[in-house]
């Protein structure tokens, strides 16, 4: 399987280089306001999106089978230049003075190929010049967290709480390996969770529900257990319920009718297999309430990078009510769900049975891959 594996990633590295529009790079971030419960309650905070100099784990393999954005970056051209462009953009800007939770968010916060150690050096000064600013989020693979990133992280910023998001996605190293192409072990991850530990500093994770190549029932079994599994090492985890995106392994899929996002209802499975202390420390990401995406996507979609167009839905009609719901566990807020006609249709799906993800596995490897072969010489 590790060939096929290795034909997958050539495949979305090419799928990716042929198929994304030049275009050039912004010299500013997108700022989107937000409050969320974090931390045991509600702060006002604000995603800071930038782009950077491409993704390294892009580059060797192709790229996460889940993630859009690493080559799309990486194509677009940007400079470190640009980055400290839209790093300086922050200095004095009005809107994030009063705030007290920023999150930093291009895809490896340490990565000096990202973002160059200068620039990182430049973010914290700016960081620290906020007052009211107590939480500082930032995002990394686990292969950069080292302790000097993270010395000179206190040495700058040693008023501020320091967190540190990394996308476990999975605590099955199978899964994780076989169906994301993640490229590290949930050991690495516990490894850097204590690191960060170390330096007083909150380890965080990214769980995804739902990877390409497993049925609904494995991945509300995945997620839960994979909460489980890591909760008691971070300060806070973020479910990220599956979009589909473009010039990526799982839009293939898609096209193959072999992969559709997770039903609204197996999110609120995953909720309500959670004990009440869990659900403070949980939050969802990629549910719409609009019926469309915001914040992230809508700032790649402005610089041409693929954008997602399909969400966590069920059947039409009860989604809006739901994903609101789903909104307000954001906020600590538990409310009851309502009735649909279409819990019928998800239960039924999750009572389906399937031959065992390692024996299937092979087999969808070798009808993607042929698929792609076809595509491509259909274009």
């Amino acid at each position: 399987m590790r060939s096929q594996l290795r034909e997958l990633m050539r495949i979305q590295k090419a799928f990716k280089d042929t198929e994304i529009p030049d275009s050039e790079p912004f010299d500013y971030p997108g700022i989107d306001p937000t409050i969320t419960y974090f931390d045991g309650k509600l702060r006002k905070g604000a995603i800071i999106f930038y782009g950077g100099d491409g993704c390294a784990w892009n580059t060797q393999t192709g790229g996460c089978f889940i993630c859009p954005y690493s080559i799309a970056y990486e194509k677009i051209g940007y400079t470190q230049v640009n980055v400290r462009n839209q790093i300086e953009y922050l200095r004095g800007l009005e809107s994030i003075k009063d705030l007290e939770l920023l999150y930093l968010f291009p895809f490896s916060s340490f990565d000096e190929r990202e973002v160059s150690k200068t620039n990182q050096q430049l973010l914290w000064e700016i960081l620290s010049g906020l007052d009211a600013l107590e939480y500082v989020v930032f995002e990394s693979r686990p292969e950069y967290i080292t302790p000097e990133i993270l010395r000179g992280i206190s040495e700058k910023l040693p008023d501020k709480k320091i967190c540190v998001f990394m996308g476990l996605e999975t605590s099955d190293d199978f899964v994780r390996k076989y169906c994301i192409n993640k490229g590290f072990t949930f050991k690495t991850f516990h490894r850097k969770c204590q690191l960060l530990e170390e330096y007083s500093m909150y380890p965080c994770a990214f769980v995804l529900l739902k990877p390409p190549f497993i049925t609904e029932k494995e991945a509300i079994t995945d997620c839960v257990t994979t909460i489980h599994d890591c909760i008691d090492m971070v300060l806070n985890v973020i479910v990220m319920c599956a979009n589909t995106s473009h010039l990526t392994i799982m839009e293939l899929l898609s096209e193959m009718g072999m992969y559709r996002p997770p039903w609204l209802w197996s999110v609120v499975e995953v909720i309500e297999q959670l004990d009440i202390p869990q659900k403070r420390k949980v939050q969802l990401g990629g549910i719409y309430t609009s019926g469309k995406p915001k914040n992230l996507a809508d700032y790649v979609q402005v610089n041409n990078c693929p954008a997602f167009y399909e969400y966590p839905h069920n059947c039409g009609t009860c989604d809006k009510e739901i994903s609101e719901i789903l909104a307000d566990f954001n906020l600590n807020i538990f409310r009851e769900f309502p009735s649909c006609s279409c819990r019928g249709e998800w239960e039924h799906e999750l009572k389906t049975g399937h031959a065992h993800l390692r024996q299937r596995l092979p087999i969808l490897y070798d009808r993607l891959i042929h698929y792609a072969a076809s595509r491509t010489r259909g274009q």
